[in-house]
């Protein structure tokens, strides 16, 4: 399959180009052709990696039949000059884009992040007649997207992809904006949400295993993370089956801490009682109980002694006891 990749990439700095570097190289290592077209040569610090020569040779690749080739857009010059004077990103990307499926002939156009990219590749997909796949961030989905200016065509974007990858609330606006729910397909977020110490959900949030679903398996330790929330036998069904499940079941297999109304203000007050505690008590706690599910009893103990040891006479553990008896708020020591 020939893939064009429109978005972010090295040297952009941020999660964003990252993922979309290791999915454009990934998937030429399954034998795609992938042909990234980027602006990145056009990003200035402080958003700008510093990069080798050898980081460079390394943006496109080789892998048998699959391949990674790199289309730049080029650097603001005199012959892109118009009033008011910026960078014409969504014109170049596109145009770029098409250019490309002119030589190469592409089977699907997939973006991650909307601005500029997701509406670059809207008017390729409209030009070419391709299948679009838009993957939403999270300062696309949670910013730009709420602007009153730009909300509009980005829903016209979302409402004409053949797939849009989200989940969560992401995808819940998305359906509430108009986007058909058969055409949603789950990101990642379930395994990074394991990575949590602790999960909030909102109610009617629909989550998924579903790797097995596109012929993978479930990755980012999500086998690793899974097995210490839910039963086995839960966990097995979820991934063979790649079911999608509700917030509910979520809470009854282990996988969510609590449904609450609004997750982020919820999150952010028990952050805000975490970060009253004693630090140092916080990061012990935290370093025992990470220890916990990959240790045998005897070890665990013996952890369990050496942090009590180290705090018990010290200077947040003596505030914490005064703060207690004075009936006040303790300040805290912090290295």
């Amino acid at each position: 399959m020939r893939v064009c990749v429109i978005g972010k990439f090295p040297p952009i700095q941020g999660g964003v180009s990252m993922r979309t570097y290791w999915t454009a190289h990934s998937l030429a290592k399954r034998g795609h052709d992938v042909h990234v077209v980027t602006n990145a040569k056009e990003a200035e610090p402080p958003f700008r990696m510093h990069m080798r020569p050898r980081d460079w040779k390394r943006c496109g690749g080789r892998y048998g039949d699959g391949a990674v080739t790199v289309h730049w857009t080029d650097p603001v010059d005199g012959a892109q000059s118009y009033i008011p004077m910026a960078s014409p990103f969504v014109s170049k990307l596109a145009g770029l884009a098409a250019r490309a499926h002119a030589e190469h002939g592409f089977d699907v156009v997939y973006s991650h992040y909307l601005e500029p990219y997701g509406v670059a590749a809207h008017l390729v997909s409209q030009m070419a007649r391709l299948p679009h796949v838009v993957r939403m961030a999270g300062s696309d989905a949670g910013r730009l997207w709420h602007h009153r200016q730009l909300a509009p065509l980005y829903d016209h974007v979302l409402q004409s992809a053949a797939t849009v990858v989200a989940a969560g609330t992401v995808a819940d606006r998305a359906v509430a904006r108009g986007v058909d729910p058969a055409r949603i397909a789950f990101g990642g977020g379930f395994q990074l949400m394991l990575g949590a110490d602790l999960r909030y959900l909102a109610p009617g949030t629909r989550l998924a295993i579903i790797e097995t679903g596109w012929g993978l398996v479930p990755d980012m330790a999500g086998t690793q993370l899974m097995r210490h929330l839910a039963r086995e036998d839960i966990v097995r069904e979820l991934t063979y089956t790649a079911r999608v499940f509700s917030a509910e079941e979520a809470l009854a297999f282990g996988f969510a801490t609590r449904i609450v109304d609004d997750p982020l203000a919820a999150a952010l007050s028990t952050a805000r009682e975490i970060a009253s505690r004693s630090p140092d008590a916080i990061r012990a706690a935290k370093r025992l109980l990470n220890l916990a599910v990959a240790c045998d009893a005897a070890t665990g103990l013996a952890a369990e002694t050496a942090e009590q040891k180290e705090l018990l006479g010290k200077p947040n553990h003596i505030e914490a006891v005064k703060a207690n008896l004075e009936n006040r708020t303790p300040v805290w020591s912090r290295p």
